[in-house]
């Protein structure tokens, strides 16, 4: 038989593959077998986020061993791959290596009440996908959740709130494609719950502690610090991915409804954390943050007023739905022990006027029932924000990087970079700069110690006159902030929610401009960014996901 030019291989590689940088022997021939390379193709499922592959050759028997060579890069951006004449011997193997690529997959989500009562049954949801922080716009979508025919009974709240963190109402589709309907409630100064129902009516129970706030990562759990496990602190989650069985109270790990409405804790949190002593106001300063953004490490944020600490901890990777397997999360203080109104920014600014958190909560600016918190990061800078309101306009900001948090072990305060004892610091009316925003909106509050007034004229001016109402919470991502807009003389965007990036401060985002919303709770907001199941990942037709498709093509060398 004539030599042949043909296709000799394809290969598709999965995002698993990518991600784990997953070697593929695309090619291999037998003992009477020999081939004459001429290209190796690449194509990229995105050029301006590339994947890298090199391709080796050797014999079979000695691949396991790393007895084989290189014959260059295949794939990277601007390359279409390699071609030429290369002899494959019999009993070779040639195998496309993948550089290890991450691939996130983020909605961004808002789920908005349109009814103006307490139990609203009808939502305005909006999904922005994106990967690896590129837009999907193609694949953005809103939706209108209907329920108004349908009877939640069964609960012993079943309504919000008119205070502004905390009140919501969501429908969440779980992994087993459950529809689930789930009310959070938040109080004045204490008092805070969550209930559960199959969207079709089924009550499965609740959730009630005074202060302990239990918050959805926006994917698949509800999280909360318990600090009265037996005088212990743990961590407890009640899981959304359970069977609709183990959903009801009866049959979670705690076997009933209030406290005891979990799946799952953490080992207790070793060092004797002082976090004990809860006070008014406190189940508002609750926050969870997870780093999509780097390596996808959660954490929970909070304030005990009594023993005048903030604290956050590190969830640990893998949890398991039980009493007692899941092992103790590492934990810091954020704040000093001590006052202090005297120190610097963390950028070298403000020498001698700046306040510690602990000051600022205390004496400066004390929580009020409108009090609300927001940790998050920031890629551009590569810092952990964390905001503090204690009430609806006024944010004032602290801050830390990865290394800061990982460089000290649980039970520690985190430092600041003066080293002097009383951890977070404000930022500094000079340093807006270095934490990415505007200067027009970040502003002297007292003695240079800056804050952002989201709800004064000269803020929102800056940004098409929107402005949340007192009872409207603000969620925070990176630069990114939402809330609903209260502003009456904006025809497009009034009693909508809407996005500010107050890096630029001059655009505002209408997160619903194809739906009518006449009507809402105004404390009734939630947004997340979790990543979308396999199955609807797999449905859709990204366009800016890193992919890579190989094809080889050569002689088939008659023997």
């Amino acid at each position: 038989m004539p030599d042949q030019v043909k296709q000799l291989a394809f290969k598709k590689f999965t995002d698993t593959e990518i991600s784990n940088g997953t070697a593929a022997n695309v090619l291999t021939t037998d003992a009477t077998t020999h081939y004459v390379i001429k290209s190796i193709e690449a194509t990229q499922g995105s050029e301006t986020d590339a994947v890298e592959a090199t391709a080796t050759i050797g014999l079979t028997a000695g691949l396991a061993a790393g007895e084989f060579t290189s014959v260059g890069k295949v794939a990277k951006s601007n390359r279409m791959g390699l071609s030429g004449n290369m002899i494959m011997d019999a009993s070779s193997t040639l195998t496309i290596r993948p550089t290890a690529k991450t691939i996130t997959f983020t909605d961004e989500k808002i789920q908005q009440g349109m009814e103006n009562v307490v139990n609203s049954r009808k939502y305005a949801q909006s999904v922005f996908p994106s990967v690896n922080g590129a837009a999907e716009t193609s694949l953005n979508a809103e939706t209108t959740i209907d329920k108004t025919s349908v009877t939640y009974s069964g609960g012993n709240y079943n309504n919000m709130q008119q205070v502004t963190s905390g009140n919501f109402i969501i429908q969440h589709t779980n992994a087993n494609g459950v529809d689930l309907r789930i009310l959070f409630g938040n109080g004045n100064s204490s008092g805070t719950y969550f209930e559960v129902w199959n969207a079709d009516g089924t009550y499965y129970g609740y959730y009630y502690d005074s202060y302990d706030r239990a918050i959805f990562d926006g994917e698949r759990y509800i999280f909360w610090v318990d600090r009265n496990v037996g005088g212990l602190v743990r961590v407890r989650w009640y899981d959304l991915d359970e069977s609709t069985t183990n959903l009801l109270a009866a049959n979670t790990t705690g076997g009933a409804s209030g406290s005891d409405f979990w799946h799952g804790q953490t080992d207790y949190w070793r060092d004797s954390p002082a976090i004990n002593s809860a006070s008014t106001y406190d189940n508002h300063f609750r926050g969870f943050y997870k780093n999509r953004h780097t390596d996808g490490r959660r954490y929970l944020v909070g304030y005990s007023a009594g023993n005048q600490n903030f604290w956050m901890c590190e969830l640990p990777t893998t949890l398991t739905n039980d009493a007692s397997t899941t092992t103790y999360p590492k934990w810091l203080y954020l704040s000093g022990s001590s006052q202090s109104t005297n120190g610097t920014d963390p950028f070298g600014n403000n020498s001698g006027s700046t306040w510690n958190l602990t000051s600022l909560i205390v004496s400066q600016y004390q929580p009020t029932d409108e009090t609300q918190i927001q940790l998050t990061y920031d890629p551009v800078k590569e810092r952990y924000y964390l905001w503090y309101s204690p009430q609806a306009q006024y944010w004032f900001l602290t801050t830390f990087t990865q290394s800061e948090w990982d460089n000290r072990t649980s039970g520690n305060r985190i430092q600041n970079p003066q080293l002097d004892g009383h951890a977070l610091r404000l930022v500094a009316t000079q340093s807006n700069a270095e934490v990415n925003l505007d200067s027009n909106v970040w502003v002297n509050y007292s003695s240079n110690n800056a804050y952002l007034n989201i709800r004064g004229s000269g803020t929102y001016s800056r940004f098409g006159n929107a402005f949340p109402n007192r009872d409207t919470p603000v969620y925070i991502d990176g630069s990114d902030w939402y809330f609903i807009d209260d502003n009456g003389s904006n025809p497009q965007t009034y009693l909508k929610a809407v996005k500010v990036d107050m890096s630029t401060a001059n655009t505002l985002v209408n997160l619903f401009p194809n739906t009518t919303i006449t009507a809402h709770y105004y404390p009734d907001l939630f947004v997340s960014f979790g990543t979308p199941s396999a199955t609807t990942i797999a449905s859709r037709n990204y366009t800016n996901a890193p992919g890579l498709k190989i094809r080889v093509t050569g002689i088939d060398v008659d023997q």
